[in-house]
């Protein structure tokens, strides 16, 4: 059983698109935990702190936890989402049976993860301190100091996703208005009653796939798009500016991010990754992923402690999602 001494620092990306399904076969078997194991994974653990993260996990309306289980019994208990949103761990199982049970759970919580709409999981705690080796396909080291040169931080490929660890200051409150030149710009979330106009205006400007995606947007409460207008005022389509979303290709993941010509070449792209941030921090991610980056080389300047995720081109888009995100049991 993982003590105190497991307890390490989360280093390790999980690419979770690459994660296989746990292999069938034997009498232990994965599934999505239950409400009614809580008993069985309690007794995986005599540290309080560990017995409240199993409680908190298995009490959600939405379970986070995945366990291993035979003849009834509960041998291990994998959790997600339990040290932020988009993170995979602690993982408990009983003495002896660690090392056989570990790699085909914690393949089961990442697959509970990609179907609830993470593309990520940020591993560590008890029981995951060698991560990588049990998803070698898909693990990617963290580093704890980022490479100096953006050049070093870099992946080849036409584009590719940036992990961005998110600091506590982003959770500090900001003006929902900013000076670039001589231009107040304000930052909004939209209200339902903009939700037609707003999306038209995308479809207008930047075509019908962000139009999409902003709809989507749309759809989450709250709302995970902002504009930024030049008046104040979202009715006005000839003040609007641009836009940033969150959250649509996949939970904890930036964008699409989109400024009008007459936008371009200021600061606001990055006001408005900031907010985005700064949303993404208060939601409760330790990180976030900003989603495919072409030229990426101005992102890595602006941003020091961000890298490019080596494997995250072309990600899910050329898969047939049934054979990523199939069920598993």
């Amino acid at each position: 059983m993982p003590t105190e001494s497991d307890r390490v620092p989360m280093r390790t990306l999980i690419r979770l698109y690459d994660v296989p399904p746990p292999e069938p076969g034997g009498q232990a078997w994965c599934r999505q935990a239950r409400r009614t194991d809580v008993s069985d994974a309690l007794a995986l653990v005599t540290d309080a702190s560990a017995a409240e993260q199993i409680r908190f996990a298995l009490a959600a309306d939405a379970v986070r936890a995945a366990v291993t289980v035979q003849d009834g019994k509960v041998l291990g208990c994998c959790l997600y989402d339990a040290m932020g949103k988009g993170t995979v761990g602690p993982l408990y199982a009983e003495p002896g049976a660690g090392d056989v049970l570990r790699p085909q759970l914690l393949r089961s919580a990442c697959r509970a993860m990609l179907r609830a709409g993470y593309w990520y999981a940020l591993a560590g705690g008890p029981g995951l301190a060698d991560c990588p080796a049990l998803v070698p396909d898909a693990a990617v080291p963290v580093p704890v100091v980022p490479a100096p040169q953006p050049s070093e931080r870099d992946v080849p490929g036409p584009w590719a996703d940036l992990y961005l660890p998110l600091g506590e200051e982003l959770e500090q409150e900001t003006a929902d208005h900013v000076q670039i030149g001589r231009r107040t710009v304000h930052v909004l979330r939209p209200l339902a009653s903009h939700r037609i106009p707003l999306v038209r205006w995308v479809a207008e400007e930047f075509g019908e796939g962000w139009a999409g995606e902003v709809e989507a947007a749309f759809e989450r409460q709250p709302v995970s798009v902002l504009f930024a207008t030049d008046n104040g005022r979202l009715d006005r389509p000839q003040a609007l500016l641009g836009f940033t979303a969150w959250g649509v290709s996949a939970l904890g993941m930036t964008g699409p991010t989109a400024l009008r010509p007459a936008a371009r070449g200021t600061r606001l792209a990055m006001v408005l990754t900031d907010r985005c941030l700064r949303e993404l921090r208060r939601d409760g991610y330790p990180y976030a992923i900003l989603g495919g980056f072409g030229k990426r080389r101005g992102a890595l300047r602006e941003l020091p402690s961000a890298w490019a995720i080596p494997g995250s081109y072309p990600a899910l888009f050329s898969r047939d999602p049934q054979e990523v995100a199939g069920a598993d049991d």
